[in-house]
């Protein structure tokens, strides 16, 4: 017999809402999958671009630093430098800097302590206060106002004599982290813990002419080293840096790494090993972070995106099971005459096949055009379309194997079993708790999350994942959804007990949602899930960004941080009225206490300022600091005339009691305690400044403020004060940890979002399907008298049931399972606070409406079908 097999792909388009099915069920599948691809590829890149970005842009190439040697030995080597620079693709060059020891500069009736330096392009990045001629020397201010020194002076040195004369003074160089002078930090700017002869501020030789005038013969450097057996005037330590433009995919990075390290060998087959301080490639680590970084979010994404993927292939059966219905009498037909169950299920992938195909490329196309919405960093590396292709093109085909052998095996089953076997086979499958199955997954990942899901070794940045336990929330939402879903429907089945004519709207809606009974607990479940997914990734998502931004806070003290010295503080120069209403005054010592013996921290705040400049972002913080500061406020108002033990609040496990003695005749007594305080990272007392006995030695005095770094530095110098280095909050702790842990969560937002669309195309749906039978009912329900506004509520509660159940129920799943997981996904545990889920008031807001949205345009459907039915016609049908 010949089959009509060709005019299968005309025939579907007389069921639109299959076609539409099926579309959407490739649509939303290829999402995935491409999704799941792109996203864990831009992880790397933008691992590397977080790493690049905190680079000094001179280290983003290779890293040299060379010991002391005479001045041609530096000139030679940065001559081999630009010459394998040149090779290897560093078109910019090399900027070389000399940089001398310690030297006492005579300035006639006073003297100070410097180091001459030099480095190519330094005149135009340094801030000139007076004077720029470049044929002389340039001395810092600081120098200027402790010698006296002004343009013209001659300074003198033992070993080089007479120096050239003073031709600008400039402004001392801060620790900023960024710009010019990054990777030289540490040999231009005095360390505050450092001795005199450890490091001095610079005094720059902006010409290398006049640099290489200074240098005495060999022969006189020879005869001053067995004299003094110190020629730090006469040897320079050399850096050769390689400014390069950053990378932007791991691939330019990787070759950017490939050439630095080339340099690197050049350099070290030119030079004796013993000629080297330090060479290396920083990118190499950054390049190890990104691929961790990677593995991570592909070890905790990729189970979650199979078991997705399959729940589409599922999906996808459910389709194929539908067609199935719709086309029973016609598959009865077409079997009474020979066609076998593969033929039937051939036939539906003619009549589907084409909509999975469109639906498919869609999706690809949307994922990839949408990436900005969930993928970590836009720019894709070469290939990964093609890997997404690939993966989407091999879910078609499982698609379309499962079109096929679902309809063939269910048509066996309508066909060629007995129905009483049928029936006997679903009841005991229908029985099966599979809910015990992800509740017991779920105590086994609550356990491995219990035991540690990061482990952060020593020397490790990124902690190591446990993929399993970062299952956990996930497994809980499945197994209470679930629940929840077999609650509802045991509920309807007997909800035919339920007798509530007086309120008649209530009454139909809950009939109405028992005669749907499969539909609307599906719908229900999958709703529930999808707002508990979204949940999750949102709770977690936002406590690694609580988290972050609470424990750099806490490590930094503030916005910003800006130490400053004794001479500072003593003239009340430090905290200038102009930063006053958002700064504070915090002095540092580290001092032991004799019973028990410990070495601790002393932290001397002023209790009236604090809350102004003190970081108080984190209310479980503010909350310990308003704690700590009436605590100090109280001891010192119950303190004696002489009392001589100072009020104390212990924090970070630092040990308590009344006369505790510590250094420089400092007695404390503990008047509380407080988990966490900004500022403070290891075991600490915080201790009032005015009760701090004279005596005592602050060897750090910082000033915390909201501002930023920068502006609280000009302020104080503008002030006359003096800064010694600085941070800002958002720098000062490495996020990657961080941003690993919401980069693997943001995906599962991703897919909650997509089971959210799901869920409403599916409620959608189903009032499609069940168009004819509600417009029936409800137009004969208008003729026997219920009022249309008793309609409208009866499907306002069939429907809210459905909303507000999965909204609620799943909010509230999803976030709790959040504040579970969140505290046990630290990627910092030393410092404190613990991360925790924050109230998703946004999250709930439009949760809110998106319901109230969904339930308003489904009854509105319900309706207007009921408003627009023709009785007649129907009853005809």
């Amino acid at each position: 017999m010949k089959l009509p097999w060709r005019r299968a792909p005309l025939v579907a388009w007389g069921q639109p809402s299959s076609l539409l099915v099926a579309l959407f069920a490739g649509l939303v599948l290829a999402f995935v999958a491409t999704a799941a691809v792109l996203h864990v590829s831009s992880v790397r890149t933008a691992a590397v671009d977080y790493n690049v970005s905190r680079f000094c842009p001179h280290l983003r190439g290779p890293a040299v630093e060379l010991v002391p040697m005479r001045f041609d030995g530096s000139v030679e080597a940065a001559s081999l430098a630009q010459r394998s620079a040149a090779d290897h693709g560093f078109d910019d060059g090399v900027v070389a800097g000399l940089y001398s020891g310690v030297l006492m500069l005579d300035f006639g009736e006073s003297s100070g302590r410097a180091k001459l330096a030099y480095r190519d392009g330094l005149a135009e990045q340094v801030t000139v206060v007076r004077g720029g001629g470049t044929d002389g020397i340039w001395i810092p201010e600081s120098l200027a106002e402790l010698t006296g020194a002004d343009l013209g002076d001659r300074p003198r040195q033992a070993g080089l004599g007479e120096l050239p004369p003073v031709t600008a003074v400039y402004e001392d160089l801060e620790r900023t982290g960024e710009g010019y002078w990054c990777s030289e930090e540490k040999l231009v700017v005095p360390g505050p813990m450092d001795s005199e002869w450890q490091s001095a501020p610079p005094v720059l030789v902006p010409d290398r002419d006049v640099l290489s005038s200074l240098q005495p013969p060999p022969a006189v450097v020879d005869e001053l080293a067995v004299q003094w057996e110190d020629v730090s005037h006469a040897t320079f330590t050399t850096t050769l840096r390689f400014p390069v433009d950053a990378p932007s995919t791991p691939e330019e990075a990787a070759a950017l790494h490939d050439r630095s390290r080339a340099v690197v060998d050049d350099l070290s087959a030119e030079l004796a090993r013993e000629d080297f301080v330090s060479r290396g490639v920083y990118l190499e680590r950054s390049l190890q972070l990104a691929d961790e970084s990677s593995r991570t979010v592909t070890l905790a994404v990729l189970p979650l995106t199979v078991v997705s993927l399959l729940v589409g292939l599922a999906g996808m059966a459910a389709v194929a099971v539908q067609w199935l219905q719709r086309r029973t009498r016609e598959a009865r037909l077409l079997w009474t005459h020979g066609a076998s169950p593969l033929a039937l299920g051939t036939r539906a992938l003619l009549e589907l096949g084409l909509p999975v195909l469109v639906g498919s490329a869609a999706g690809l196309a949307l994922a990839t055009l949408a990436r900005g919405l969930y993928a970590p960093s836009l720019v894709l590396r070469d290939g990964v379309l093609v890997d997404a292709a690939l993966a989407v093109g091999g879910l078609v085909v499982a698609s379309l194997a499962v079109l096929v052998a679902t309809v063939a095996v269910r048509a066996h089953q309508l066909f060629q079993t007995a129905p009483r076997a049928r029936s006997r086979a679903v009841s005991r499958l229908r029985l099966v708790p599979w809910e015990l199955a992800t509740g017991a997954l779920a105590v086994w990942s609550g356990l491995r999350l219990a035991e540690g899901a990061l482990t952060v070794e020593s020397g490790e940045v990124l902690p190591r994942v446990d993929p399993v336990a970062l299952a956990f929330p996930l497994l809980v939402v499945v197994t209470l959804a679930g629940l929840t879903a077999r609650g509802l429907g045991w509920s309807l089945v007997r909800s035919h007990r339920l007798s509530a004519w007086r309120r008649p709207a209530f009454q139909f809606g809950i009939r109405r949602l028992a005669a749907s009974g499969g539909t609307a607990v599906g719908v229900t479940a999958l709703a529930l899930l999808a707002v508990g997914v979204l949940a999750v990734g949102g709770g977690i998502v936002g406590a690694q960004r609580d988290a972050f931004d609470a424990k750099s806070g806490v490590l930094v003290g503030g916005e910003s941080a800006v130490d400053v010295g004794n001479t500072t503080v003593n003239a009340d120069q430090a905290v200038p009225a102009s930063i006053a209403e958002r700064s504070t005054l915090v002095g540092r010592s580290t001092t032991s206490i004799a019973d028990p013996s410990r070495e601790v921290t002393v932290l001397v705040v002023e209790p009236d300022t604090f809350h102004r400049g003190g970081w108080l972002g984190d209310r479980r913080i503010a909350s310990a600091v308003d704690e700590a500061l009436s605590a100090l406020r109280a001891g010192e108002a119950d303190r004696g005339p002489g009392d001589a033990a100072v009020p104390a609040v212990r924090v970070a496990g630092a040990p308590g009691g009344d006369q505790l003695r510590a250094g420089s005749g400092l007695v404390l007594s503990t008047v509380g305690e407080v988990t966490g305080f900004p500022g403070v990272t290891s075991p600490t007392y915080v201790v009032a400044r005015d009760t701090v006995p004279s005596g005592f030695r602050v060897n750090t005095w910082t000033v915390l403020s909201a501002l930023p770094a920068a502006e609280v530095v000009d302020r104080i110098q503008a002030g006359g004060g003096w800064t010694i280095q600085s941070v800002e909050r958002t720098s000062s702790l490495d996020g990657l940890p961080f941003l690993t842990m919401e980069w693997t969560f943001g995906f599962i937002t991703v897919l909650g979002t997509v089971l959210a669309v799901l869920a409403i195309t599916s409620l959608l749906l189903a009032i499609e399907v069940r168009r004819r039978q509600n417009a029936l009912s409800g137009a004969l329900s208008l003729r026997m008298g219920v009022r249309p506004r008793t309609l409208v509520a009866s499907y306002l509660v069939e429907l809210g049931t459905i909303g507000g159940l999965a909204a609620l129920v799943g909010a509230a799943v999803g976030w709790g399972a959040a504040q579970l997981a969140a505290s046990q996904l630290d990627p910092a545990p030393r410092l404190v606070p613990v991360p925790a889920a924050p109230v998703p008031v946004l999250f709930l807001s439009v949760l809110l409406v998106a319901t109230l949205a969904v339930v308003g345009a489904a009854t509105w459907l319900a309706v207007r079908a009921v408003r627009t039915a023709r009785v007649g016609e129907l009853i005809r049908e």
